[in-house]
């Protein structure tokens, strides 16, 4: 509610809840408000990610090992250097401003602070040094050395430590993470004696890989980037689930059951149930594969499956309609690890229903596994991730290792064997070896957790400092039918809510991504109104716009034009885009076709003359498509089946003289298939696309014909894992004789081609090669200024043929490099990219008054785009 007051309250009148929006991004951000967020559930809660262990510890790590990056360079991230989120990172911004002021109001404080100093340009980004009486990038340094000493002083009271044995011979150049490893024992496996794990970082994608005894890796498969973890099986099976979207909807997904025969070295998918398959187990046997399973109405089972048909044996809901969260078999008896509201409690599966065996509690119990008569884990109840074991018999809990930073995803062939497991360390996760006398066993309870200290001391100040009591808030019954009725919820009837507006023209698309040819479509005088509904699926913009245009060379001087514009788009089945623009330009009369003319300076004409406003200019579009995901095993799929609609008003002279105005209809099917991108990649690694489209004009075929177009493009690895090759090709033929005009391309002219398009025979290739530079995360400016993260270098070569009606053949060469810069203006939190390209091109010929005239070979453009 603090930006609906003062001048913000003024400015809703003129723009609407978008001011809400840019005063919180603008003096605040997100990452202070996720931060905060976090420190009201440290704070009210038993638990909260203030006291996980999983969330603390790159923190913890890089402070202990001396990771001192300063504000901006932990705030804003890098491609090089792994940084936690912006949660981790606001959280421990706040926390410190909490422990520097001792104030427990200090988070309305400061974003009152900018309410009330919105003018003031210095003020409003200086209100840490108002309140603590040091700016906030001093504050994070002195806040940074106030975790370091806590952490470093935890370290040193922790004794001795257990450190494994690296399974992989090389540490990886960038950040990665080894999860789930497994050792093959089956002595028929292809991979006997090796460690299977999942492996993903900065430069690669997840893929599933084999470690032999030498610490020599290969790759298996590619690995879906949502997946459980890994689970063995004695008959020589890897089971896990992956995640998969359900068709054109990005809101529903499900999940599947697969395994690697450890043999045969292929992979198998269960029947596909469309339902929510996680964390599958094995029995002792082999015999039985249980997952736990979330309806989407509620409550949470185990799903017994027989492993070898598929079958489902029987389903059992969780205890109290709570969560289950893992199981585990020791025999065939089953054990769950089940969340509910006093916490997380683990459970035994008896004839006549749940046991409990462990009470709840508010720690972490994560990768639960069982070996001979224990149950394994890993928890952060001594305030670092590390691995336990738990006698359901006697409930004895016993630590058995002592991480310096963390240890996580334990596995045992044997109790007997050695544990393998994932260390953390500055590189990531990195799978080790531990063998059985290098454990520690330390008896534990589960009632005596770790108590962070910087969560003691948020909980410290709301006990003196606040009057509000967590435990006597009362919380409404939401479930209580009768106070709070469901209805039915009408998408037509709630299909526009108009919430933002301005008194000018702005286009959001276009701001996102600007050229030099739609300058005059970003922002100009005018009005705008904004409307999205409830669930985000519908969006719409009405506007009006001014703005002075270039009259013709038979006139003199610049002509207003006053345009209206709407656009509206709505991503349910069908996906919808529709928009339309009236009198946004002059509108064009064309007498005819001039095949010794075709190709320069207009694709449907070479004469055309600038006609009077009245009656003016209409553009209207109407696209309906269907995305169909087919996410699976490590590949993006996509599949697109689209068709669009165009209508101008533009007058075409027909064969009989009389002018008539031009529909076109698209229509074609697009696939592609791609490796996820890593972090630090711009291309991905593999992948192709291929899309096939066909155009005609309804309602004037004999002033047109029809278009056919071709167009694929795969991508390959580059020199560096970061760096890639993009091959393209494209082919677009008109259907047409000398008489009927050429219909709008949906083929490219290579780059920096201005004047000349595609006509009837046009065939084009395509070469770039993607290069990010690191640049060292350069800082320019405080807290106002620039922080850029890298440059790409994009040298491409295009060449063309184009082969006329009068059987002319032209060639048409481009090459030269795109500078891109990946960089964020602080302290607004979106990406930008901006740069220049460079192309060198071939003949370009232009139509004058004065006849045909050669273009400038040199082509300068400017680049740029927004990632929200």
């Amino acid at each position: 509610e603090i930006y609906t007051q003062g001048v913000f309250k003024v400015l809703y009148y003129p723009l609407g809840e978008c001011v809400s929006g840019l005063g919180a991004g603008v003096y605040i951000g997100s990452t202070y408000m996720e931060g905060d967020a976090v420190i009201s559930e440290t704070e009210l809660l038993k638990g909260g990610r203030g006291r996980s262990a999983e969330f603390l510890r790159w923190y913890r790590m890089a402070a202990i090992t001396g990771d001192d990056r300063n504000y901006y360079r932990y705030g804003n991230g890098s491609y090089r250097y792994y940084t936690p989120n912006k949660y981790a990172f606001g959280y421990h911004l706040t926390t410190s401003a909490r422990l520097k002021s001792g104030d427990y109001f200090f988070t309305g404080k400061y974003q009152k602070f900018g309410v009330d100093n919105w003018i003031n340009l210095k003020l409003i980004f200086e209100p840490y040094k108002v309140m603590t009486g040091l700016p906030k990038r001093d504050h994070w340094r002195w806040g940074w050395q106030q975790m370091k000493s806590v952490w470093t002083k935890d370290l040193e009271s922790r004794g001795r430590l257990t450190e494994g044995e690296p399974l992989t011979a090389r540490e990886r150049r960038l950040y990665s993470e080894y999860k789930s490893p497994v050792p093959v024992t089956d002595s028929a496996s292809r991979w006997f004696g090796d460690v299977i794990a999942i492996r993903n970082g900065f430069e690669e994608s997840a893929v599933l890989v084999s470690i032999d005894s030498k610490g020599e890796e290969r790759v298996i498969c590619p690995f879906n980037s949502i997946s459980s973890d890994l689970e063995s099986s004695p008959d020589g099976r890897l089971y896990w689930t992956e995640r998969r979207t359900a068709g054109g909807s990005t809101l529903e997904d499900f999940s599947v059951l697969k395994y690697l025969d450890l043999r045969s070295g292929s992979v198998h998918t269960y029947p596909d149930r469309r339902t929510k398959w996680f964390n599958p187990s094995v029995s002792s046997s082999g015999r039985y594969v249980t997952v736990t399973e979330y309806p989407v109405g509620g409550s949470s089972y185990a799903v017994q499956i027989d492993s070898r048909s598929g079958g489902i044996i029987r389903r059992i809901e969780a205890p109290g309609k709570a969560q289950i969260k893992e199981t585990a078999y020791i025999g065939d008896v089953l054990y769950a690890s089940v969340i509910g509201e006093e916490g997380l409690g683990i459970y035994r599966y008896v004839s006549d229903g749940w046991r409990m065996i462990s009470p709840p509690q508010n720690q972490s119990v994560v990768r639960l596994r069982s070996v001979d008569s224990l149950l394994y884990f890993c928890s952060d109840l001594d305030g670092v991730q590390n691995i336990y074991t738990f006698n359901p018999d006697d409930g004895r809990l016993t630590r058995i290792t002592n991480s310096r930073y963390g240890a996580d995803y334990p596995f045992l062939s044997h109790k007997d064997g050695p544990l393998i497991c994932s260390d953390f360390g500055i590189k990531g996760f990195r799978p080790v070896s531990l063998p059985k006398d290098s454990l520690v066993s330390v008896e534990c309870s589960f009632e005596t957790p770790f108590k962070y200290p910087m969560a003691e001391m948020l909980v410290g100040q709301r006990r003196q400092q606040s009057h509000i009591n967590p435990d006597t808030i009362s919380v409404p019954d939401f479930t209580d039918r009768e106070r709070f009725p469901s209805r039915r919820y009408s998408k037509a009837g709630n299909l526009f809510r108009f919430h933002s507006w301005a008194p000018f023209y702005y286009n959001v698309d276009e701001i996102l991504s600007i050229t030099y040819d739609n300058f005059n479509h970003l922002a100009t005088l005018g009005a705008v109104g904004y409307s999205q509904n409830t669930l985000g699926t519908a969006v719409t913009m009405i506007g009006y716009s001014a703005y002075q245009g270039s009259a013709p060379e038979t006139e003199s001087g610049k002509k207003w034009f006053h345009s209206g514009h709407a656009k509206f788009t709505y991503k349910t089945v069908p996906y919808i885009e529709a928009s339309v623009d009236f009198n946004d330009r002059y509108r064009m009369h064309y007498e005819g076709v001039d095949i010794t003319k075709e190709g320069a300076y207009y694709n449907d004409s070479t004469r055309c003359y600038i006609t009077d406003t009245y009656p003016m200019h209409v553009n209207t579009s109407l696209r309906l498509y269907y995305p169909i995901s087919l996410n699976s095993g490590g590949w993006s799929r996509s599949l697109i089946p689209q068709m669009k609609w165009s209508y101008t008003n533009d007058e075409y002279m027909t064969l009989g003289g009389t002018p008539a105005s031009k529909h076109q209809f698209v229509g074609g099917l697009s696939y592609s298939q791609m490796r996820p991108l890593a972090h630090s990649q711009i291309f991905p690694r593999w992948g192709f696309s291929l899309s096939a489209m066909h155009s005609a004009a309804p309602f004037c075929g004999d002033t047109y014909g029809n278009l056919a177009y071709l167009r694929g493009y795969v991508y390959l690895p580059g020199i560096t894992r970061t760096q890639g090759l993009k091959l393209a090709f494209s082919w677009q033929y008109q259907f047409v004789n000398d008489v009927q005009y050429l219909l709008t391309s949906l083929a490219s002219m290579p780059k920096g081609y201005q004047y000349s398009s595609p006509t009837v025979n046009y065939r084009k290739l395509e070469a770039s090669y993607i290069i990010p530079v690191y640049l060292g995360d350069l800082h320019i400016g405080w807290d106002i200024g620039l922080y850029i993260k890298r440059l790409e270098m994009l040298p491409f070569y295009e060449c063309a043929f184009d082969t006329g009606r009068g059987g002319t053949d032209r060639f048409f060469p481009s090459y030269g490099c795109d500078f891109l810069f990946d960089f964020k203006i602080l302290p607004i939190n979106a990406e930008f990219s901006a740069g220049v390209r460079y192309a060198r091109i071939g003949e370009d010929l232009y139509w004058t008054s004065s006849g045909l005239r050669e273009a400038n070979r040199n082509k300068i453009q400017f680049l740029f785009s927004v990632s929200l």
